[in-house]
C-alpha cells in the first residue's frame, strides 16, 4: 500500500471510529445530549470546578480537588462551550474514544488483516458498555488513548527489530510527553508506565546495554518537562506552587482515605482486575492455543499486564470499579485472539474474500446492532429521556432559584447535580464531600455555617444540630440514585 493510500484509508478509519464513538457514547455517557446531566458526582463536581475556574477561581487555592490540572482545565473548556449541559465534556468523551478505537485498530492491524474492522463496534460497545465505564467522564477514560498510543508503540518497536536508542528517540520523548499528561491529569495512573519502564530495563539489561538505558531516562524526563510546562506557567502566574504541593502532593500522600480491603477481598479484585470479563479470560485462551503473541513480545504483554496492575493494586488497593477501565488497552490484545479465531474460520468456510467485498456494510450493520444492543443493556440506559421532575436536583432548584443570587453548600455530602440543576456557580473553596479527612475543610465548612454564609445547605441521611441551629429545614425528600435511596434535606438560613 502506497504512502497516499495508506493516508486515505487511515483517514477513512478513522472517520469510522468517529462514528462509532458518537453512536456507543450517545448512549451510554450520561454527557451526551440524551441526558439531562451527569449525576455522577465525580463528573458533577469536576464539572463545577471547571465552572468555577471559568469565572476566575483558582485551582487548588481557591477550588479544592484532587484530580489533576490538566483534567480541571478540560472542564473548565467543557464550560466554556456550554455552562447549561454537558455537550464540551460529550465532545471530549467523543475525541478521545475515536483516537482509542483507531489506536486499538493499529495494534491489531500489527497481527491481522483490514477485516478487523467490523470488530471495531463490537469492542467498544464492549468498553463503554462495562460497568466499569461508570456514568462517562472519568479520569480513566481520557487516560485511555496515551495508554493506547504507548502500548502499540511499544509493539512496533518490538517488531521492527531496530533498538538503537537515538534511532528511536521521538519514541522514548513521546512516552515522556504521554506520562507528564497522565500525571497532570491523575498522577496515580503513572503506575500504568511501570510496566513499560520495567520491561525496556529488562530489554536493554539483557542485551547488556546500560548507558541505552540512561539515555532512554534522559529523552523520557525531556518529554515530561515539555509537556509539563502549562502547568509550570500556570502555577507560576497564578503563584499556587504551594497550593499545589498541599493539596495535589502531601493531601493524597498522607491525609487520603481509603478502605481498608480484606486480603480475600484483595486477591478476588485481583482476579476480577486480571479479567473483568468471562470474554477475556477466553480471549486469552484462545491466545494461548494460536500463540499469537509471541517472544519479546509476550514478555512485553505480561509485564504490561500483570506486573502494572499489581504495582497498583497492592500498592493503592483500590476497590472502585471505574480503576479497571485502565485496563481496556490491554484487554484489547486479548479481545484480538477472536478476530483471529473469526478469521480462521471465515478462510475454512471459504467466506473471506466475500466478506473483503463488503466490509464497510458488514461494519456499519454491526455498530448499528451494537449500538441498539447498547440500549437495553447499559448501565445508564434507563435514565434517558427521563425529565426535571424525575431528579430531586431541579425539584429543590425551584426552590433556591426563588431568590436573588442564593449561594449553596453541599455539607459533609456528594454533589450528585444541585450546583449544575441551580446554575449557581460554588462560592465557597470546598463545594462537596470528599475522600479526605481535612482539619481545615471541617473548620472551615462549620464556620460557613455557624456565619450563615450560605443561603442554602443540603445534608443527607442526618440532620447535624450545627445546621439546625442556624437554618430552617425547608425540603425533605427521598431519592433513590441508581441502587441507593438516600433522604436529601434543604435547609434556608434563618
Amino acid at each position: 500500500m502506497d504512502n497516499k493510500r495508506a493516508l486515505n484509508y487511515n483517514i477513512f478509519i478513522v472517520l469510522f471510529c468517529f462514528v462509532c464513538s458518537i453512536a456507543v457514547l450517545l448512549i451510554c455517557t450520561k454527557c451526551s445530549p440524551l441526558y439531562l446531566l451527569n449525576d455522577w458526582p465525580d463528573a458533577s463536581v469536576l464539572f463545577m470546578d471547571g465552572r468555577k475556574m471559568l469565572h476566575g477561581g483558582v485551582l487548588y487555592r481557591d477550588v479544592y480537588e484532587h484530580k489533576g490540572l490538566y483534567y480541571c482545565l478540560m472542564h473548565m473548556f467543557g464550560a466554556f462551550i456550554s455552562e447549561k449541559c454537558f455537550i464540551g465534556i460529550y465532545i471530549y468523551e467523543v475525541f478521545s474514544f475515536t483516537v482509542f478505537l483507531f489506536l486499538v485498530y493499529k495494534i491489531w492491524r500489527l497481527y491481522l488483516d483490514e477485516k478487523s474492522m467490523i470488530f471495531i463496534p463490537i469492542y467498544a460497545a464492549a468498553v463503554v458498555g462495562s460497568m466499569s465505564f461508570c456514568q462517562g467522564d472519568s479520569a480513566e477514560e481520557f487516560c485511555l488513548p496515551f495508554f493506547t498510543c504507548s502500548l502499540y508503540m511499544l509493539l512496533r518497536f518490538i517488531r521492527s527489530e531496530n533498538f538503537d536508542v537515538k534511532a528511536n528517540k521521538t519514541l522514548w520523548f513521546i512516552q515522556g510527553v504521554f506520562t507528564a499528561i497522565v500525571f497532570w491529569t491523575k498522577y496515580v495512573h503513572c503506575f500504568y508506565y511501570v510496566g513499560w519502564c520495567v520491561f525496556i530495563a529488562y530489554f536493554y539489561l539483557k542485551r547488556k546495554e546500560i548507558f541505552s538505558i540512561i539515555k532512554i531516562a534522559l529523552y523520557w524526563f525531556l518529554g515530561m518537562v515539555v509537556a509539563s510546562i502549562p502547568a509550570i506557567v500556570y502555577f507560576t502566574v497564578n503563584d499556587a506552587w504551594k497550593d499545589l504541593w498541599q493539596v495535589y502532593g502531601y493531601n493524597l500522600i498522607f491525609s487520603y482515605s481509603s478502605k481498608e480491603v480484606p486480603a480475600l477481598d484483595l486477591i478476588v479484585f485481583f482476579l476480577l482486575t486480571l479479567f473483568v470479563f468471562a470474554v477475556f479470560i477466553i480471549g486469552g485462551i484462545i491466545g494461548i492455543k494460536f500463540k499469537l503473541l509471541k517472544g519479546d513480545e509476550k514478555k512485553a504483554f505480561r509485564f504490561l499486564m500483570i506486573g502494572t496492575i499489581a504495582v497498583y493494586i497492592l500498592m493503592f488497593k483500590h476497590k472502585e470499579q471505574y480503576v479497571l477501565f485502565l485496563f481496556m488497552p490491554v484487554f484489547s490484545i486479548w479481545f484480538m485472539n477472536y478476530i483471529f479465531l473469526v478469521e480462521e474460520i471465515a478462510k475454512k468456510t471459504k467466506i473471506e474474500s466475500m466478506i473483503k467485498k463488503v466490509i464497510l456494510p458488514i461494519s456499519l450493520g454491526v455498530l448499528i446492532i451494537c449500538t441498539i444492543s447498547l440500549y437495553f443493556t447499559s448501565y445508564n440506559a434507563r435514565w434517558i429521556g427521563k425529565g426535571k421532575s424525575d431528579y430531586i436536583y431541579y425539584e429543590y432548584a425551584d426552590i433556591i432559584n426563588k431568590e436573588k443570587n442564593p449561594t449553596l453548600l453541599m455539607y459533609k455530602t456528594y454533589d450528585s447535580g444541585f450546583y449544575f440543576a441551580t446554575g449557581i456557580v460554588p462560592k465557597f473553596k470546598y463545594i462537596t464531600n470528599y475522600n479526605i479527612e481535612l482539619d481545615d475543610m471541617i473548620t472551615e465548612n462549620d464556620r460557613i455555617v455557624e456565619n450563615k454564609e450560605a443561603m442554602f445547605i443540603i445534608t443527607v441521611d442526618n440532620k447535624p444540630e450545627i445546621v439546625k441551629n442556624n437554618y430552617d429545614l425547608v425540603a425533605d425528600k427521598k431519592f433513590k440514585y441508581y441502587a441507593i435511596e438516600e433522604e436529601y434535606y434543604l435547609w434556608k438560613r434563618k
